[in-house]
């Protein structure tokens, strides 16, 4: 309030902190510290009645803008229409320009860096004689959260979810609405019930019967018979199988609709979303009917509620790239600073898949920060008018029931978002793990008034943007994401060929070149050996060996009998760990420590799988050895030296398992799972160790089968290698 509506009388102004002042207090924030801040700005104010205007320029400003300007309090028609049309505009509300705060986004939250918790197949899908499709956000890609990069994962292991629900479509079953022109190949389905939406609440409906079809699960109101939900049958369950990741859990039995209600609702469309190919295909999925009722429902028990989950997959597979990434950003910065609150996804849903209609979609592609600002000025839109339509049933709202506090409280919050978005990011992504936020955050803002003034977006780009740019890609490869990284400087040399022509001179120069510049900019030899490598097989080109070229030729490839993976052959072995597989496996596994601190997965898990293949082939040469031996005391002495090597592998397996936690995967640790076994019959104080891995990989028959061995052995004994701590964890985590 400070620093807007500056044009305004100060009596108006004084009215709208106290009009702002009492929505807030109506919501979950405490009296008493709203009343402290509300003060210092009335008093603020009141100090400004006294003053003309040449001691109002002298004041020292307590909150300064970006541009140095007024700002407005909230975004209007105008302003809105401005931000997905005018990339080089400067949004009002934040005072942000739309290109800085775009060239944040996609730094500091590139696409890549979201990952999806499972992939759906289809809208429908069919197991034997069932046909089944997923329920909710779990329908698409809406289950994609930003990947968490520090040391404890604490938000990886709160979002992880170990099952999914799932909705079965009743065999024989269908309904349809009355009149309606859907209908059924003959003999398809032996039971037909109608849809009733009479004296339901828009979004729900009853099932009608016949009389010939009523039974004890049905029931009766007025003169009609109603249909009530399906009893799951016992073994149903089981029938379906995911993966060894996730297991099912059936939500209900629904029932699949013939018609799609209400398509009407796009034949004024305003731009190109969706095209008439989405809506037949959408029409053509068509939608469920399952056991749910309004909170408000005189009838619960009769009461089925239209679920469009299979819908809702085909829109998201068909948005484009650049529109699924404004999902996955607004999703992130919604939900952490409004989790505490009942604001679910599917809100974010319908309001995001709304404002697609509004605007363009290249224009996702353009100008991200634009579009998405435009979002939550519509969802802010809503939730004051107390309306959030559904976006297939727009009668329907979806926060009809919501409490007045927790709607008054989600409002703030949402407006913080969209007062301060670049403060929101910096918050987000320092909580997950990125640190380098904050200081990039802070140099492209630091440009924001230069830019104004000099109305350059050259300037910026060569001088802020570029070297940011690079920056962040150095960083990304660092910690392994060799793929973003590059993803990073193909965005930006991309953003350098459209940036307007200014009539001064400039050189051009090809991608390769760039690459190059930017590639040896980074001290660290596995990011220029990488990211050369990944840009040679996506642009066929051959840098990788002028990156050879340049290095010395020591490479870990050489010292090895059998081939490795390209992404470690180069790595440069130290000549004092050249004396035999033992040596470089010491070596490896040290190199794998250090990159696993650096939360590189990718090097750090194959240096220790090729150091553990390293002890085992040396382990077959002593086998052979030992064999051929005749002298008792000398294979004595072998024997005595190949458990020494057998016993080396033991803190290579805890360090694999350590990394496969790290992105919560079972891949690789599930190949060596029968060594590791096999290794705790010669050293049984792995036993607790073991058991803790079958835990983590899902595998129940062996964690039985060695709960007991484990429990012999380790009973009043000490765990080593951690397995007291690692034990208890993954039992409360994975059980």
């Amino acid at each position: 309030m400070m620093v807007t509506n500056r044009d305004k009388p100060l009596e108006e102004r004084t009215g709208l902190v106290d009009s702002k002042f009492v929505s807030m207090v109506q919501g979950h924030f405490p009296v008493t510290h709203l009343s402290e801040c509300i003060q210092f700005v009335l008093q603020d104010i009141s100090l400004q009645k006294g003053e003309c205007r040449k001691q109002l320029a002298n004041r020292k400003q307590i909150f300064k803008t970006y541009t140095g300007k007024d700002l407005i309090q909230e975004a209007t028609e105008d302003s809105k229409r401005k931000l997905i049309e005018d990339q080089s505009y400067i949004d009002p509300v934040s005072g942000i320009p739309l290109q800085h705060l775009t060239f944040i986004m996609k730094e500091l939250l590139p696409s890549k860096l979201f990952q999806k918790k499972i992939e759906i197949l289809g809208p429908l899908l069919r197991v034997g004689d069932v046909m089944y499709h997923f329920l909710d956000l779990q329908a698409d890609v809406c289950t994609a959260s930003l990947r968490d990069i520090t040391r404890t994962a604490k938000i990886e292991r709160r979002n992880k979810f170990d099952s999914v629900r799932i909705v079965v479509i009743k065999r024989g079953t269908a309904a349809n609405f009355p009149h309606s022109r859907g209908h059924a190949p003959q003999g398809l389905f032996s039971t037909m019930l109608l849809v009733d939406s009479s004296e339901t609440h828009p979004g729900y409906c009853r099932l009608k019967l016949s009389s010939s079809d009523s039974g004890n699960s049905n029931g009766d109101f007025g003169s009609n018979i109603y249909q009530k939900a399906f009893t799951i049958p016992s073994g149903l369950q089981s029938k379906i199988f995911l993966s060894e990741e996730y297991s099912c859990e059936v939500d209900c039995l629904g029932v699949l609709c013939l018609s799609f209600p209400y398509d009407r609702r796009w034949n004024r469309k305003k731009n190109d979303f969706p095209s008439q190919y989405l809506i037949s295909l959408m029409i053509q999925t068509g939608c469920t009917l399952i056991p749910r009722s309004h909170p408000k429902s005189t009838s619960p028990e009769l009461e089925w509620k239209f679920d469009f989950s299979m819908a809702e997959h085909v829109i998201f597979e068909n948005l484009t790239l650049s529109q699924i990434h404004g999902f996955y950003i607004l999703k992130l910065l919604i939900e952490n600073v409004v989790h505490h609150l009942p604001f679910k996804t599917k809100h974010l849903k319908s309001v995001f898949l709304m404002a697609c209609e509004d605007i363009p979609s290249d224009a996702w592609e353009t100008n991200l920060s634009g579009c998405m600002l435009y979002v939550l000025d519509s969802l802010l839109t809503c939730l004051k008018s107390r309306f959030l339509p559904n976006y297939f049933l727009p009668k329907n709202n979806l926060i009809e029931c919501h409490r007045e506090d927790d709607i008054n409280t989600i409002c703030t919050l949402i407006e913080y978002i969209r007062l301060f978005p670049a403060n929101v990011i910096q918050i987000v992504v320092e909580t997950y793990g990125f640190t380098h936020g904050t200081n990039l955050i802070q140099q492209v803002l630091s440009t924001v008034k230069d830019f104004i003034c000099e109305e350059s977006l050259h300037n910026a780009f060569n001088n802020c943007f570029l070297p940011l740019t690079i920056a962040t890609a150095k960083t990304m490869a660092k910690i392994g994401f060799y793929d973003v990284s590059l993803d990073i400087l193909t965005a930006q040399f991309e953003q350098s060929l459209l940036m307007p022509d200014t009539g001064q001179r400039h050189i051009s120069i090809t991608f390769s070149e760039f690459f190059w510049s930017a590639s040896t900019k980074m001290k660290q030899k596995a990011s220029r050996v990488l990211l050369a490598r990944l840009f040679d097989i996506k642009m066929g080109s051959n840098l990788m060996n002028f990156v050879k070229l340049k290095e010395k030729d020591n490479s870990l490839q050489m010292y090895l009998p059998w081939a490795i993976d390209n992404r470690i052959a180069w790595v440069e072995v130290p000549f004092d760990h050249t004396n035999g597989l033992t040596e470089i496996a010491n070596f490896l596994y040290d190199y794998s420590k250090r990159e696993y601190w650096r939360r590189n997965v990718v090097l750090a898990e194959l240096a220790i799988t090729t150091a553990i293949k390293c002890i085992k082939e040396t382990l077959k040469q002593e086998s052979f050895f030992v064999e051929n031996v005749k002298d008792a005391s000398l294979k004595s002495e072998v024997d005595a030296q190949k458990q020494m090597l057998e016993k080396k592998l033991i803190p290579f397996y805890v360090h694999l398992y350590s990394i496969a936690r790290i992105n919560f995967c079972i891949a690789p640790l599930t190949e060596h799972m029968d060594d590791i076994e096999n290794l705790c019959k010669e050293f049984p104080e792995m036993y607790g160790l073991f058991y803790s891995m079958c835990i983590y990989t899902k595998q129940p028959e062996q964690k039985k089968k060695n709960v007991a061995k484990m429990i012999a052995y380790v009973h009043g004994k000490d765990l080593p290698y951690s397995q007291e701590s690692s034990l208890s964890m993954d039992e409360d985590y994975l059980n």
